[in-house]
């Protein structure tokens, strides 16, 4: 019975196991988009952005958006 119990277990194992081997083919609903954008740092709306550790949600651009972060030595966004 144990034995027959183990092939069924790695015979579903076998045939659950996914042939893709990258993650780009998982994300088949993300487009992918090139970003350029510039924030004018002076409106009220970014001025979360003058301090580190402080995000700011930049709506209409890329697929919904970005999230921009001031890091302390720099800025990086997240789309």
């Amino acid at each position: 019975m144990k034995s027959w119990v183990c092939f069924l277990m790695v015979t579903l194992m076998c045939v659950a196991c996914s042939s893709r081997t990258t993650a780009d083919e998982e994300c088949d609903f993300l487009l992918n988009l090139g970003v350029m954008a510039s924030l004018n740092l002076n409106l009220p709306q970014y001025n979360p952005l003058n301090f580190p550790s402080n995000p700011v949600y930049v709506p209409n651009i890329g697929n919904a958006g970005v999230i921009v972060t001031n890091t302390g030595t720099g800025y990086v966004a997240y789309d």
